[in-house]
């Protein structure tokens, strides 16, 4: 997952960083980082994609570990209450946060080839869209922008496939 911050791109953290910041924040916090609460969120760190709540589910007992959705439920709103995971609303599914360290909206670019979803912050785009609705007299209170389309990738891929049917209609 790439993060964007008002134009500058930083590496993606990796899921080992991510899980000691989340371990960190969790005990600056006060809050209990508990075993399943770390494995829950060590299983989304490390994925590809967002993750489903099933999805995390099955990962989990793969493990061995006896959970239900409702225990995977409670966890997930307790990494959100965190700021560790994003929510991907058009799927129904989660993603590590690159920068938890900070409460911010993010945007989501989500790739409808390989489903690599990645967090972008245009805090210039927020702010205006803030002014405008705060002119009609409307408060904003929680934002969800994700936009679909390709990553670079997959385009290139595509590219490159869309090249080569070409040349064997051509030959």
């Amino acid at each position: 997952m790439t993060t964007e911050c008002d134009g500058t791109a930083d590496e993606p953290r990796s899921p080992e960083e991510l899980l000691a910041q989340a371990e960190a924040l969790c005990s600056s916090r006060g809050q209990r980082f508990t075993p399943l609460r770390r494995q829950i969120f060590s299983v989304i760190a490390r994925s590809s994609g967002p993750m489903t709540a099933y999805r995390i589910l099955d990962e989990v007992q793969d493990t061995g570990r006896e959970s239900g959705p409702p225990t995977i439920y409670r966890a997930l709103d307790f990494l959100q209450t965190q700021h560790l995971i994003h929510r991907v609303e058009s799927l129904n599914a989660f993603v590590a946060c690159q920068h938890p360290e900070r409460h911010h909206t993010c945007q989501l670019l989500i790739c409808t080839g390989c489903g690599t979803t990645s967090e972008l912050e245009a805090g210039g785009m927020m702010s205006t869209i803030a002014r405008t609705a705060a002119r009609v007299g409307f408060t904003i209170s929680e934002t969800v922008l994700e936009f679909k389309g390709l990553c670079v990738r997959c385009r290139l891929a595509l590219a490159s496939l869309a090249g080569g049917n070409k040349a064997a209609t051509r030959g």
